[in-house]
């Protein structure tokens, strides 16, 4: 038999004073009734000494109740049938009658609620799975009467013996939108700005919500703008963004993609020459890889105009766009001279004066001496060395035609009869 004694001490003169009856009113009868009130006179009666307060021990009759907790609750009425509020304690059935104890005690039954305790065996039983030491479950529990919100879901088991674990609890939120974040970025080249899409929907815009930008994929939030925003990024290739949107009550979506920066054009530039003069034109070269333009100051189409500038140093741009229409640029110093020739002094009383140089078709060479020139002539070398070139000069002023020549630099000696010489350096360009 399940049996539990229970003493209750009830000061029910106080609680009559906080009534505001008289003191000459006293307790004439109480009940008490088990978990669920059954109405007010019509719980189980016992018998108690008449008067204002009453201490008693009354031993109440158990049977039929489960075992596990349970709730007591015991009221009295006074001599105006009057019925006072009731008074309860918990209290635990357990059950006395010997049992063979088995050699372990399996998860027998379970049940799960939300929020609120509704007491043991009360929840909603769990029967999805086998009797087992270890029960691993994937169920889904409907949530349906459950308002907006965070709540907690309560499991609990009872084992082979009918002893009931304590609850395991784990929050969720129930969502009044579930945000659906998604976002496109443009392609761009390295050093220019990404710009981001914002394309997410289902927002709850009457309530509070939050974007948080990841944009190098290290878990660290770089950016808080809610809708479309921009990023640098200084480094080219492939790139993961993430994006979360918290809606209201916490409901949050998160989404991920890859972002390509294209890589810059690598150039390099050299001017075949670093010097021309102001009467002089050049036409630009160098620029790899080849398909660019120049620019700069005195720069017309891929020509540059000496007479067009002022005397010293200018900056000459090559600027190239790659198949991405990544443009890159880099520059070269030309130096432009007031010159009207190279004069090279080699043996005493002999000057040689050639004007332009550097040329592009033709320029003139003057010779000068305080004795007679006889027999002159001009030897061309490339850089190597190789003799490209003999032509005889006049005393005077003699032409030197381009010819066959490519751009570039030569190296030239001039010899007379009498055994005078000169050298120096001259220059072709396009």
């Amino acid at each position: 038999m399940k049996k539990i004694v229970h003493k209750l001490l009830l000061t029910l003169g106080l609680v009559f004073g906080a009534w505001g009856l008289s003191s000459a009113q006293s307790i004439d009868s109480a009940e008490y009734f088990y978990d669920i009130d059954p109405g007010v006179g019509n719980a189980t009666p016992f018998t108690i000494v008449s008067g204002d307060t009453t201490l008693d021990s009354v031993y109440t009759n158990t049977t039929g109740l489960a075992t596990g907790f349970h709730n007591l609750y015991m009221r009295v009425k006074d001599s105006n049938n009057v019925w006072s509020l009731y008074e309860g304690g918990k209290f635990y059935i357990y059950d006395t009658i010997a049992q063979a104890i088995p050699a372990s005690y399996p998860i027998a039954a379970a049940e799960y609620f939300f929020d609120t305790d509704p007491g043991i065996d009360s929840g909603i039983a769990i029967t999805s799975f086998t009797a087992a030491d270890t029960v691993l479950l994937m169920d889904t529990l409907p949530s349906a009467p459950l308002t907006a919100g965070t709540h907690y879901l309560y499991v609990r088991v009872k084992d082979s013996m009918n002893i009931w674990s304590l609850c395991e609890r784990q929050s969720f939120v129930i969502c009044n939108f579930i945000p659906a974040a998604d976002f496109t970025a443009d392609t761009v080249c390295l050093y220019d700005s990404t710009t981001f899409t914002d394309l997410t929907t289902n927002l709850d815009t009457s309530a509070a919500f939050t974007y948080t930008w990841d944009f190098n994929n290290d878990h660290i939030i770089d950016d808080t703008t809610k809708g479309n925003t921009t990023h640098l990024f200084t480094t080219a290739g492939t790139h993961t963004v993430s994006l979360v949107v918290n809606n209201t009550n916490g409901c949050t979506d998160t989404v991920m993609k890859v972002v390509y920066i294209d890589s810059l054009p690598v150039l390099t530039f050299a001017l075949p020459v670093d010097t021309i003069c102001k009467a002089d034109t050049l036409h630009l070269s160098g620029g790899s890889p080849a398909g660019g333009f120049y620019s700069g100051t005195g720069v017309y189409g891929s020509t540059f105009y000496g007479d067009s500038v002022t005397s010293g140093n200018h900056v000459i741009w090559y600027t190239y766009y790659n198949s991405d229409s990544c443009m890159a640029k880099i520059s070269d110093n030309l130096f432009v001279s007031h010159c009207t020739g190279i004069q090279e002094y080699a043996s005493p009383g002999l000057m040689v004066t050639i004007t332009p140089n550097p040329f592009n078709i033709t320029t003139s060479i003057s010779l000068h001496s305080s004795r007679p020139i006889i027999n002159a002539r001009l030897i061309l070398f490339d850089v190597f060395g190789k003799e490209i070139r003999d032509q005889k000069l006049e005393s005077g002023t003699s032409r030197l035609e381009r010819g066959t020549l490519t751009a570039g630099v030569y190296f030239y000696k001039v010899l007379t009869a009498e055994g005078s010489f000169a050298t120096g350096k001259l220059v072709v360009v396009d």
